[in-house]
C-alpha cells in the first residue's frame, strides 16, 4: 500500500525542520540480494543493448542481432556477445525476457470488469477482439494501480478482477455474454477511451486526478492529457432478453481505444523505467531494476497472532480471521501475505515462526468501535466534505500498552473487493485509504493538534520555571495588573499580537493576531461560564478561578497560551530573527518548545513492537512522524510560528502521539506506546521510563477541571460521578479550513480530546485520544461525547496481557 504525505516548506521552515524534527518518512524498503537476472539486465542497459521505445517499452535486441551485425561487417564487442548468449541461452535470460514482456504489455492496455457476480448474474465472460479483423486478442496485461481513480474517491465494491489485454491497435472490441435469473442493471468499469457501447447505456468518462496534469510528462511517454482514459458504462435492465429456457441473457459489445499507462511504477515487477536528472521539467528515462522487498519471496512462516484475551487474528495462510475483520483490525494485520505493510506479511518473512500476543483487548476494541460508530452516526452534517471524514479512538494503559485502536473509514468486507482495488485506491486516494491505521499511520493538514497541544506548552513552562521566575509566577496565577505588565494582556483582551511592543515592529506581511474563540476575554478565567454544568465531587476541591495555568487549561484560552509560549521563547526568536547571517548559516534557535517536543519523541517515527523478532529486519508497525506545517512562499516570522504552535496550529500529529502525551502526563514519566504483550509466551523487554522530574499537579488539576467545569463538562454531565469526577481531559478544535480562490472558506475543522480516566476504586488508569476530522462540531462536544459513551461501555477490567 502506498501511504504518504507531501508538504512544501518555506525557507525558514526548511531550516527549522532540518534542525528540529524529522519531516520525511524513511524509506521502508531495503535492497535485496543481487541475482543473475539483475546482473544481466544492468549489463544490457550499460552496453546500450537494452533501450527504451515508445510508451516506455523496454526493447531487447533480437536473437539474430549478432548474425545481422556480422553480415554487415560490424565488429562485435566480446562483452556484448556474452550478454546476448546469456539473454537467449540461460534461465536468467528467459526469466528476464518474461519480466520485460510483462512490463511492455502494461504500457498500452484496454480492460473491463463488471459487478455481475455480486448482484446475481449467474454467468459472465469477457473476450477481447480486434475491431477490424475480429481476431481474438489474448495478450494479457497488467492494470497499473494508477488507474485506481476509477473509484472516484469512494471504494467501489462487488467488482470482479480486471480482464485486460495489451494492444497497439487503435480499437479493441470487448464482447461480454451474461446470464441471470432476472434482468439486472449491470455496471461495467473500463480502461480505454470509450468509442461505442451496444446496447445503449449510461456512459461516463472519468477524469484522472488533478495531480496528473500538474506533473511534467517524462520524455519516454507521449503527452496524453485527454480525459476519459477510464470510465463506467451502465447497461439497463431493459437490454436483457428472455431465453427459451425462461432465463435472461445479455450480449454486450464495448469498443475502446487502448489507454496509455501514465505510470512508470513497476507493480511488483523487477524491471521498469525511471526518470533521472530532472532538467527543464523533463528528465531522462533510464531502465531500472527494482530489488525485491525483504521477505517478499518464499513460503510465509506460520505465525499465531492473538489479542490479549486470546482471539486469533490471522489464519495459517496469514489472512485475517473473521474475528480480525469484526474488530476492524485488518488495517493492522493486513489483508493477506501480499499486503507488505500488514503485520501478517511482516511476520510471514520472519524465521523461525512463533506466537505473538498483542496488547489489544477485544472487549476494549469492541467498546471503542461502538462508541466511535455511535458518535459518527449522530453527526448530521451535509455536504460532499462529510464523506471525507476520518476518525480514530485509541486507548492505552498508562505503561503504553495499546488496548484498542478504532478508526474510520473502515475496511470493506474482504469478499467484496480485490487486492488490486485495495492497493490502487491506497495509491490514488491515500488520505481516504481504509487500510490505514488512523490511530497512528500518517498525518495530513487535517490533523493539527489544536488545543490538545496546550498541555505540552504548559509542561514546557513548568520545566523552565525552575530558572525562570517570570514563568513560574505566570503558571501559579498572577494578579490582573501583574499579568498585564508581564504579557501586555488586560482582562478585556480578546486577542494577542505576537509582535506588539517588539523592537522593529511587525515583519513584512502585515499585522497578524491570535484570538480567543468567540472573542472570549481573560475574565472567563475568573468566573464559571454561564449555563455550563459543574460537577460536585466528594473529597475534591472546587475548580479555581484565577489566571493560573489550571484555569487556562479549563477554559482553553488561546491568548494565555500564546503569551506563555512567547514568554518562554520570544527572546530566542527575536535573537534568531535579527541575526544578519543568511538563514542557512544561522545556528538553530534554542527553544523550550522544541526541547520539550524532542524529549517526548515528537517528530520521530517509532516502532510499536517493543521486542520485534530479529528476523523482521527492522520492519514493524510504526507510529508515524509528526509534522511541523510551515507552508508559505515567504519565510515565516519565528514569533508567529511559536504563537501558532502554542495553540496547536501547524503541529500535525497522530492520535497515538497525543495519547502518549496524555499517558506521560498521567504518569510523570515518558511513555512509549507498544503493541506486543508476549513473544512465544515471554513478555517483551522494556526500557525503564524516563521520569520528567517535574511537578505536574497544575496540569492535572486543569485537565480534571476541563471535565468538571470546563470545555468538556457538558458532554460528561450525563455520566455518573465515578466518570465525571475522575476523568482528566483536554479538548481541541483545530482550524484546518482553507479558503478557495473565490474567498469561500471550508466549513469544517477537526475535533480532539485527549486524557485519562482514573477508576475511583483504584487500579490502572485508562488513557484515551479521540480525533474526528471534517466536522463543524467542537472537540468538547464531538469527542467529549464519544469518550463519555466509551467510558460507560467499558468492561470492568481489561484482559491481563501477561506483562
Amino acid at each position: 500500500m502506498s501511504r504518504f504525505s507531501t508538504f512544501t516548506l518555506s525557507a525558514l521552515g526548511i531550516l527549522i525542520a532540518w534542525h528540529m524534527l524529522t519531516l520525511v518518512p524513511p524509506d521502508r524498503e531495503a535492497t535485496g540480494a543481487r541475482t543473475a537476472a539483475q546482473d544481466l539486465f544492468e549489463g544490457l542497459s550499460r552496453s546500450g543493448l537494452l533501450t527504451i521505445g515508445p510508451d516506455a517499452r523496454l526493447q531487447l535486441p533480437p536473437p539474430d542481432a549478432a548474425l545481422a551485425a556480422a553480415w554487415r561487417g560490424e565488429r562485435q564487442e566480446t562483452s556484448d556477445m556474452r550478454l546476448m548468449r546469456d539473454l537467449y541461452g540461460t534461465a536468467a535470460g528467459t526469466g528476464l525476457q518474461d519480466q520485460i514482456g510483462l512490463w511492455n504489455r502494461s504500457r498500452r492496455l484496454s480492460a473491463v470488469r463488471d459487478n455481475g457476480a455480486s448482484i446475481g448474474v449467474t454467468h459472465g465472460v469477457w473476450r477481447a477482439h480486434g475491431c477490424r479483423d475480429e481476431h481474438l486478442v489474448d495478450t494479457r496485461a497488467l492494470v497499473d494501480e494508477s488507474f485506481g481513480y476509477v473509484h472516484q474517491g469512494q471504494l467501489r465494491l462487488g467488482f470482479a478482477p480486471w480482464t485486460a489485454v495489451a494492444s497497439q491497435s487503435d480499437c479493441i472490441e470487448w464482447r461480454g455474454e451474461f446470464k441471470a435469473a432476472e434482468p439486472l442493471p449491470l455496471d461495467i468499469l473500463y480502461i480505454g477511451q470509450f468509442r461505442e457501447g451496444i446496447p445503449n447505456g449510461q456512459q461516463r468518462g472519468y477524469a484522472p486526478p488533478p495531480i496528473w496534469s500538474e506533473r511534467p510528462t517524462p520524455p519516454c511517454l507521449a503527452p496524453n492529457r485527454e480525459p476519459g482514459q477510464a470510465g463506467e458504462w451502465r447497461i439497463p435492465k431493459s437490454a436483457w432478453r428472455r431465453t427459451p429456457e425462461g432465463t435472461w441473457a445479455l450480449s454486450a459489445r464495448l469498443r475502446l481505444h487502448p489507454a496509455l499507462n501514465p505510470s512508470l511504477n513497476s507493480q511488483g515487477l523487477r524491471v521498469g523505467v525511471t526518470v533521472l536528472e530532472q532538467k527543464n521539467d523533463k528528465g531522462t528515462c533510464e531502465p531500472v531494476w527494482h530489488p525485491p522487498r525483504p521477505g517478499s519471496g518464499g513460503t510465509p512462516a506460520i505465525w499465531s497472532v492473538t489479542t490479549a484475551d486470546g482471539l486469533p487474528l490471522l489464519d495459517r495462510d496469514l489472512h485475517p480471521t473473521p474475528e480480525a475483520e469484526q474488530l476492524g483490525l485488518i488495517p493492522l494485520v493486513g489483508y493477506g501475505p501480499q499486503d507488505y505493510f500488514g503485520l501478517g506479511a511482516m511476520l510471514g518473512a520472519a524465521r523461525p515462526a512463533g506466537q505473538l500476543r498483542l496488547t489489544l483487548d477485544s472487549r476494549m476494541q469492541t467498546a471503542a468501535n461502538a462508541a466511535l460508530t455511535g458518535t459518527l452516526e449522530e453527526l448530521d452534517e451535509q455536504g460532499p466534505w462529510s464523506a471525507e471524514r476520518r476518525a480514530a479512538l485509541v486507548l492505552l494503559r498508562p505503561d503504553g500498552a495499546i488496548l484498542a485502536a478504532a478508526g474510520r473509514p473502515q475496511p470493506p468486507p474482504m469478499n467484496q473487493v480485490t487486492h488490486w482495488d485495495l492497493a490502487a485506491f491506497s495509491r490514488v486516494y491515500p488520505l481516504a485509504d481504509p487500510l490505514r491505521m488512523r490511530a497512528w499511520e500518517g498525518v495530513d493538514r487535517h490533523q493539527a493538534a489544536g488545543s490538545t497541544f496546550k498541555p505540552l506548552i504548559a509542561l514546557a513552562g513548568l520545566q523552565a520555571s525552575a530558572d525562570r521566575a517570570d514563568v513560574a509566577r505566570m503558571l501559579s496565577g498572577l494578579s490582573a495588573r501583574d499579568f498585564e505588565r508581564l504579557t501586555g494582556l488586560g482582562l478585556a483582551s480578546t486577542d494577542i499580537d505576537p509582535y506588539a511592543g517588539i523592537e522593529g515592529g511587525h515583519p513584512a506581511g502585515g499585522i497578524h493576531t491570535i484570538g480567543n474563540f468567540g472573542r472570549e476575554t481573560l475574565q472567563n478565567l475568573l468566573r464559571p461560564s454561564p449555563g455550563r454544568p459543574t460537577a460536585r465531587c466528594p473529597g475534591q476541591t472546587a475548580p479555581a478561578y484565577d489566571l493560573s495555568v489550571a484555569s487556562a487549561l479549563r477554559e482553553s484560552l488561546n491568548t494565555w497560551f500564546a503569551a506563555l509560549a512567547l514568554q518562554l521563547d520570544g527572546t530566542a526568536a527575536d535573537r534568531y530573527q535579527r541575526d544578519p547571517r543568511p538563514l542557512t548559516e544561522r545556528p538553530p534557535p534554542d527553544l523550550h518548545l522544541i526541547r520539550t517536543m524532542r524529549q517526548l519523541g515528537f517528530g520521530s517515527s517509532q516502532p510499536l513492537l517493543a521486542t520485534p523478532a530479529e528476523t523482521l529486519g527492522g520492519r514493524a508497525p510504526r507510529m508515524g512522524e509528526d509534522r511541523i506545517d510551515l507552508l508559505g512562499e515567504r519565510p515565516t516570522p519565528l514569533r508567529w510560528i511559536i504563537a501558532q504552535s502554542a495553540i496547536g496550529q501547524g503541529v500535525l500529529v497522530t492520535p497515538l502521539r497525543m495519547a502518549a502525551l496524555a499517558a506521560t502526563l498521567s504518569q510523570g514519566a515518558i511513555v512509549r506506546p507498544h503493541l506486543d504483550a508476549a513473544w512465544n509466551g515471554n513478555p517483551p523487554r522494556f526500557e525503564s521510563p524516563t521520569p520528567l522530574g517535574t511537578d505536574l499537579s497544575p496540569i492535572r488539576r486543569g485537565m480534571r477541571d476541563v471535565v468538571r467545569a470546563g470545555t468538556a463538562a457538558r458532554a460528561f454531565s450525563e455520566t455518573g460521578p465515578d466518570i465525571w469526577c475522575d476523568t482528566y481531559a483536554k479538548t481541541g478544535t483545530a482550524d484546518v479550513a482553507r479558503t478557495d480562490g473565490s474567498g469561500t472558506k471550508e466549513p469544517y475543522g477537526t475535533a480532539w480530546l485527549i486524557g485519562w480516566h482514573q477508576p475511583p476504586a483504584g487500579g490502572d488508569a485508562l488513557v484515551f485520544a479521540c480525533m474526528v476530522t471534517h466536522t463543524q462540531g467542537f472537540g468538547g462536544e464531538v469527542c467529549g461525547s464519544m469518550v463519555a459513551d466509551l467510558l460507560r461501555r467499558l468492561p470492568e477490567t481489561p484482559s491481563d496481557t501477561g506483562e
